[in-house]
C-alpha cells in the first residue's frame, strides 16, 4: 500500500489516497486509467498518479479548471462535470478570503454518461476515486446495479456520514444502517476493503451522548478487486480524447 498525494489542512493530512501495488490489482505503469471525481484545488494525488504512468481524468464542476496547477498535462485531463445519479445543473460561487469572486454553472451527470462522452465504454478503470461530498450514497447503488464497477480494479471512497450530526437520535441508527448496506453491496461484487482511515477534522465529529464518545463521520476507504489483472488482457493505451466542454 503506497500513499499518493495529500496536503495539510487544519493540522491534518487531507486528500491522501492509498494505492495497492499487489500484483493482482496494481495499475500497469505503462498503461492505466484513473478517474478522479472531486478534485477541489488539490491535484497532488492526480499529479503523482500521472507520474506513475496513468492517464488521469479529473472531474469537478465546482472549480475553475483553468486555475488548476497540474504538473503533467500530457497525462492529465480536466472536465467540469460532477458525478450524480441523474443529470442537472447547479450554480456555484467561488470564494476567496470569504468573498465571492466568481460564479460557475456546474453540470452533474451519471457515470454511464461520462463514460460515453469520453468514449470509454470498453475501457478498464484501474483506480476510481470518489470524493463527492455525500453524493456517494446515491451514486454507488447506481454503479452497482448498472454493472459499472465490473471494469474497476481499485475503488477509493471518501465516505461522508455527517447527516447524523444534525439528525434526531432515533434517526441516527437507520441512517448508518442504510449506508452500511450500500457498502456491503460492494463486497458482493468482489471488492475487498484493504484500508480505512478516519478523518479527524473537528467539523466532522459526531458526539454520541448516550455513550459519551466522539465519532468521526468522515472516512477514507480503499477497496480492491482481487485477481482483476489476471482476468483482464492488456488493453492498448488510448490517447486523451478531444471532448467538447
Amino acid at each position: 500500500m503506497v500513499p499518493f498525494g495529500g496536503t495539510y489542512c487544519k493540522g491534518y493530512l487531507d486528500n491522501e489516497k492509498y494505492v495497492c501495488l499487489d500484483d493482482d490489482v496494481k495499475p500497469n505503469s505503462r498503461n492505466c486509467t484513473v478517474y478522479s471525481f472531486g478534485v477541489g484545488a488539490d491535484t497532488t494525488f492526480d499529479d503523482m498518479a500521472s507520474y506513475y504512468g496513468c492517464d488521469i481524468f479529473m472531474f469537478d464542476p465546482t472549480i475553475n479548471g483553468s486555475e488548476l496547477q497540474m504538473t503533467n498535462s500530457e497525462r492529465e485531463a480536466f472536465y467540469p462535470w460532477g458525478l450524480s445519479s441523474f443529470h442537472y445543473k447547479q450554480n456555484f460561487s467561488i470564494e476567496y478570503d470569504g468573498k465571492p469572486t466568481e460564479k460557475l454553472e456546474g453540470e452533474f451527470t451519471t457515470y454511464e454518461d461520462i463514460r460515453k462522452r469520453l468514449g470509454h465504454q470498453k475501457r478498464d478503470v484501474n483506480y476510481l476515486k470518489l470524493d463527492i461530498e455525500n453524493m456517494e450514497w446515491s451514486v454507488l447503488p447506481q454503479l452497482v446495479k448498472g454493472g459499472h464497477l465490473d471494469r474497476v480494479s481499485q475503488l477509493a471512497i471518501e465516505v461522508h456520514t455527517m447527516d447524523i450530526i444534525k439528525a434526531s437520535p432515533e434517526k441516527v441508527l437507520p441512517l448508518l444502517q442504510s449506508y452500511w448496506q450500500i457498502l456491503v453491496s460492494l463486497k458482493q461484487l468482489g471488492f475487498l476493503r484493504v484500508s480505512h482511515r478516519f478523518n479527524p477534522v473537528l467539523e466532522t465529529i459526531y458526539f454520541d451522548r448516550a455513550h459519551n464518545q466522539s465519532i468521526s463521520t468522515c472516512m477514507e476507504i480503499l477497496y480492491v478487486k482481487r485477481g482483476f489483472n489476471r482476468r483482464r488482457h492488456l488493453q492498448s493505451r488510448l490517447p486523451l480524447p478531444e471532448v467538447p466542454l
